[in-house]
């Protein structure tokens, strides 16, 4: 299989472990808190997650000068040491009997805040830690498994925990996961002793290179329009249409929706496996299809009222995940040098999260006039028609 490879490889084991615990803890952070939010705000809660992508796209734009001097170790260390003390801000309030919205948010904000200085370091880290280019595949699809494989443990834990614990209990053990990240980081340090750190003060607006470099390949930019027109689709429908769609068929359940969340991880990470341990070509074509897929299934959630039937299209929608965020990483590093490549992540970052942050912004009022199925199959068929229209555009001849 083609992610053993990867993990034979000691510092991307390492890497890959303390990344598995810290994610599986910002996933049930998140969840907690977007089951906390919607309880106070309901189909609002979307002008919420417009606030945290307003947050990422401002550290995307102006953040990078924070980080950019520093090695990617040192900036992954500490961001998690100070997620770990954000993350007992809003606990203590709850323990005290007095819920206070604001200790929630504020502290929220500040660690995706942090999480958008902590995701290029990381993207950053595995080419400094592959020294082949095949353990460097090997490890894309490895690291790919991260975030998937804790989309089916922390909804599983919420959904057997929770008949136990109130939802902010779980800040409690998103904390402890970034200890266990920053360890892990810590004990390959030597590692990234002979990265390269950089110096020039253009770097701080990394992003900007980052465009002057994509938009060189035409290709690439309608890739990337596409990537981020979807993202923001699929932002509203996973994110706020999920949660929405099972309150409403089980209002009380919040295991519920950790069932429906776990199914999502359970196609997201089966895919994950799968996709990750095949050799391939033409990864573009796998990227559309991906994309189509979560667009298809988000239009059929329109026809389930029940949690089994809402998991069930949930898991075959995450599927396209992996399908279409592998291919892209593979693409980058196929057609850009090493140094280069934060910096088209970076702007990828930007574009994804300015069309989350507008779609996010408009989804309460659809929500609220349409209904929540008629919302989320919008949402799919938006995935859809941004894969056709990016297509047709790509295909338009360039002019000499």
């Amino acid at each position: 299989m083609l992610m053993l490879h990867a993990l034979r490889s000691r510092p991307v084991r390492r890497l890959w472990l303390g990344q598995v615990g810290s994610t599986v803890g910002d996933e049930l952070y998140k969840l907690a808190f977007i089951w906390l939010a919607v309880d106070i705000l309901g189909s609002d809660t979307g002008f919420i997650a417009s606030l945290q992508y307003a947050v990422v796209i401002a550290i995307a734009l102006f953040g990078g000068h924070i980080t950019d001097r520093m090695r990617n170790d040192q900036v992954m260390i500490r961001i998690d040491l100070i997620r770990m003390l954000l993350c007992i801000i809003p606990v203590i309030p709850f323990l005290l009997g007095y819920p206070n919205f604001l200790a929630l948010i504020i502290p929220t904000l500040s660690i995706v805040a942090l999480g958008a200085l902590f995701d290029p370091a990381l993207q950053g880290a595995l080419p400094i830690l592959a020294r082949d280019q095949k353990t460097l595949r090997a490890g894309n699809n490895l690291m790919g498994t991260t975030y998937r494989l804790a989309r089916v443990i922390g909804p599983s834990l919420i959904s057997i925990l929770s008949v136990w614990f109130q939802p902010f209990y779980f800040f409690i053990l998103n904390a402890i996961s970034y200890v266990f990240s920053a360890v892990s980081v810590r004990s390959i340090k030597k590692e990234f002793e002979h990265a390269s750190v950089m110096t020039e003060e253009t770097e701080s607006f990394s992003w900007k290179q980052g465009f002057l470099l994509a938009r060189k390949d035409k290709n690439l930019m309608g890739i990337l329009w596409i990537k981020s027109v979807s993202a923001g689709f699929w932002a509203v429908g996973y994110t706020l249409g999920l949660v929405l769609l099972a309150k409403d068929v089980d209002p009380t359940g919040f295991n519920a929706y950790g069932w429906v969340m776990a199914s999502y991880g359970v196609g997201n990470l089966s895919s994950a496996l799968i996709f990750g341990n095949i050799e391939r070509k033409r990864s573009e074509e796998w990227l559309y299809l991906g994309i189509t897929l979560i667009g298809v299934s988000f239009m059929a959630l329109y026809f389930c009222h029940s949690i089994a039937s809402i998991g069930l299209f949930s898991a075959i929608c995450a599927i396209g995940g992996p399908m279409n965020d592998t291919p892209f990483i593979e693409i980058v590093q196929d057609r850009f040098k090493v140094k280069d490549q934060v910096k088209v992540f970076r702007l990828k970052m930007v574009f994804e999260n300015i069309f989350m942050l507008l779609f996010t912004v408009l989804s309460p009022f659809v929500f609220n006039q349409f209904g929540i199925r008629i919302g989320i199959a919008v949402c799919g068929l938006g995935c859809v028609l941004s894969v056709a229209i990016g297509l047709g555009l790509n295909q338009v001849p360039q002019k000499v």
